[in-house]
C-alpha cells in the first residue's frame, strides 16, 4: 500500500475493501462479470422493465412514419431518441466566411440592435452620427460573443473581420437614410 495517495483512485486501488463498498465501483463490478459470465441480456446491455414509464409513454404518442420505422427497425434507438430524447451532437465545421445568407443576417441584426439601443432615446431619426456609430459599436461587441455560442463562425480573427465588415456596412446602410 502507498505511503500517500496520489489521487481518490489511487486510495481506492490500494484499499480494495474500501472501494467494494462504493455503489459506483459495485455497479462496475457486477456489469463486468455480467458481460464476462452471463450469457443472457441483462440491465447492463440495455435490457428494462416491461412496463417503464418512459417507453410507454414514448409507444403512448401518435408516431410518425420515421418514429415507426425506427421502431421496427432499430428498437433500442427508437428507445435512445424517444422515450430517453437522447439526439445526436450536431458536429459542424469552422467555415472560413460566412455564407451570403449567414452575412446578410448577421448585418440585419446589427442594425435591428443598433436601432433598438437608439430608440426610444434619442431616437434614431435625431440621432447624431456618433451615436449612431457608437450603437453600432456596441451592437458589433455583443454580437461578437453571442453569435458563436448559437452558430458556427469563423476562427477568431477571420470572425472579428467580418463583424467589423458587417459593422463598416451598417453604418454605411444607416448612415444613407
Amino acid at each position: 500500500m502507498p505511503e500517500h495517495a496520489f489521487s481518490e483512485a489511487d486510495r481506492l486501488l490500494a484499499r480494495p475493501r474500501d472501494a467494494g463498498k462504493l455503489a459506483h465501483v459495485r455497479q462496475a463490478q457486477l456489469c463486468w462479470r455480467n458481460w464476462q459470465w452471463h450469457a443472457d441480456l441483462t440491465a447492463h446491455d440495455g435490457r428494462s422493465d416491461a412496463n417503464h414509464p418512459a417507453i410507454e409513454a414514448a409507444l403512448a404518442r401518435v408516431q410518425s412514419t420515421t418514429s415507426l420505422q425506427r421502431l421496427l427497425r432499430d428498437p433500442l434507438g427508437f428507445v435512445w431518441r424517444y422515450a430517453l430524447g437522447w439526439r445526436s451532437a450536431r458536429q459542424e465545421s469552422e467555415p472560413l466566411q460566412l455564407d451570403p445568407t449567414s452575412f446578410g443576417e448577421l448585418v440585419h441584426e446589427l442594425i435591428s440592435r443598433a436601432i433598438t439601443a437608439l430608440e426610444p432615446s434619442p431616437g434614431f431619426a435625431r440621432a447624431s452620427a456618433d451615436e449612431i456609430e457608437a450603437a453600432i459599436a456596441d451592437a458589433s461587441e455583443a454580437v461578437l460573443t453571442a453569435w458563436p455560442l448559437q452558430r458556427s463562425v469563423p476562427p477568431a480573427i477571420l470572425w472579428r473581420h467580418t463583424v467589423k465588415e458587417a459593422a463598416r456596412r451598417t453604418s454605411k446602410g444607416l448612415a444613407s437614410d
